[in-house]
């Protein structure tokens, strides 16, 4: 019965090695907890998982439900580099560079920087543009590349698009 909703699900919070794929660390949310954090439950889910890697600068990726411009300040802090999806309607979300989004095209991208955090929207196949927040890319820094084999235009040839090349270098 794929439309009835289940009255019980399970919340499983992962953290993996890109490279290898292996799992790393995990924990099975059990709802509220009564500690007096701070923060959303995405931001707490991020620090308590990745607190064993601070320090060492790591890069960090990560799905919009869990970004906020404060964790990403504070996964910097702790030496960790970050991107990730950015819903447009969170708090700190740049309004300016929402402006005329309607009017992108495919590839469009515009940015905007504040101190070591990077905006980036980018305008996909969909109808809503992508919102990435970032402390590891250069924004300003984009190399022309070619479509991937499945998306070709009405002629069936290969578009160019740009996307951001250079990483910051490396905390030391």
């Amino acid at each position: 019965m794929p439309k009835n909703t289940p009255k019980r699900d399970f919340k499983v919070w992962a953290l993996a090695c890109s490279n290898s794929g292996y799992l790393l660390k995990f924990f099975v949310y059990e709802g509220k907890s009564n500690t007096d954090e701070i923060g959303t439950l995405g931001e707490r889910v991020v620090k308590e998982i990745s607190n064993t890697y601070q320090d060492k600068g790591y890069c960090l990726f990560f799905d919009n439900y869990f970004s906020t411009v404060p964790l990403i300040q504070e996964l910097l802090e702790r030496k960790f580099f970050t991107c990730a999806r950015f819903r447009s309607d969170r708090k700190y979300s740049p309004a300016d560079l929402l402006k005329d989004v309607k009017k992108m095209k495919f590839g469009d991208s515009k940015y905007a920087m504040a101190g070591d955090v990077s905006f980036t929207v980018w305008k996909d196949r969909g109808t809503k543009p992508v919102m990435i927040v970032s402390t590891m890319h250069n924004p300003s820094s984009t190399t022309t590349v070619k479509t991937g084999p499945n998306q070709q235009n009405k002629l069936g040839q290969k578009e160019d698009i740009c996307r951001m090349s250079d990483c910051r270098s490396r905390l030391e």
